[in-house]
């Protein structure tokens, strides 16, 4: 029964992420590199897993790819 459930659990996870995908949002945590951009829809409800990209935090990203490449 244990087994069964891990495995029902699984896919639902996995089928609302592909739901969060599908609609432009994040379907999992906060990347480093980026902040959170959650805003209202037309009806005052939060429209959550949306993000924007956090200046302070993507020098980093960005030097550390360049140092990558080099």
């Amino acid at each position: 029964m244990d087994a069964h459930f891990r495995k029902e659990l699984g896919a639902k996870i996995k089928r609302g992420q592909r739901g969060a995908v599908a609609q432009g949002r994040a379907p999992a945590g906060l990347a480093y590199g980026y902040r959170k951009a959650n805003r209202l829809d037309q009806n005052g409800d939060l429209v959550r897993g949306l993000r924007s990209i956090d200046p302070d935090q993507a020098e980093v990203v960005h030097r550390i790819f360049t140092e990558y490449a080099a």
